[in-house]
């Protein structure tokens, strides 16, 4: 399952369901209040979690038929991971707990999705979702492009490749390398800028590494990043 906040609308009001049971709307329990009655009727939080308990209590919140409300005027106070290893480790584990929400509440099917940056109210499009020997999904987004492409030209580099398809997987890689950092590029802060891109990379991959390894333990195919409100412009 692919969740997703629903701060990349920034939207006061109450959050809008989604009909894929693979991406789901949920609130991080860093900012987060939940009524009495709500944990009354679906229980407290699942300890088998290792990460990703707000999203198991928001799923088995909604499935009972509660609804999730955005207030952007709420203030709440946070402490951040202070060291480039913390957070990582940090994306790491988010990755990894995920895994185990993805099988809880999806069938064996595998879904296949493409990022859509055209669609206001969704940032994704389903290109098929079929049955499967498990649970499984793999979301194509400009980072998995990136990847994707540089693979392929280092391997053409590596094979030695004839010049024609060294020279269009170099085409291929640069188009995806602009397509990653036009999101985040700003030329009037070009170095804070890089500095950023280079640390949401990271991340992407310690999240990707994380979903991957907790797919292997739970029986999930889960690849994917995580979809930021940069993503939507």
């Amino acid at each position: 399952m692919i969740f997703r906040t629903f701060r990349a609308l920034f939207r006061k009001g109450y959050v809008q369901k989604e009909k894929s049971t693979t991406i789901q709307f949920f609130f991080e329990t860093a900012n987060l209040s939940i009524r009495r009655k709500v944990l009354e009727d679906i229980g407290f939080f699942d300890t088998n979690c290792i990460t990703a308990e707000d999203m198991d209590i928001n799923c088995r919140a909604m499935e009972k038929g509660w609804n999730l409300f955005y207030e952007p005027d709420a203030k709440i106070y946070h402490f951040h991971r202070k060291t480039f290893q913390g957070l990582c480790k940090q994306w790491f584990f988010y990755g990894y707990g995920q895994s185990y929400v993805y099988k809880k509440f999806n069938r064996n099917r595998f879904t296949l999705l493409i990022f859509s940056s055209k669609r206001k109210a969704c940032l994704y499009k389903v290109l098929f979702n079929i049955p499967f020997v498990f649970p499984a999904v793999v979301f194509i987004n400009p980072f998995l492009i990136l990847n994707l492409t540089a693979l392929f030209f280092i391997s053409t580099i590596t094979l030695s490749s004839p010049d024609f398809i060294k020279t269009f997987s170099a085409l291929l890689f640069g188009g995806a390398f602009l397509l990653y950092i036009k999101k985040y590029i700003n030329i009037n802060n070009l170095m804070q800028s890089l500095y950023f891109i280079l640390l949401r990379y990271c991340l992407s991959v310690a999240f990707v590494l994380g979903a991957f390894l907790g797919g292997i333990r739970y029986g999930v195919l889960d690849l994917h990043s995580a979809v930021d409100i940069n993503d939507s412009n």
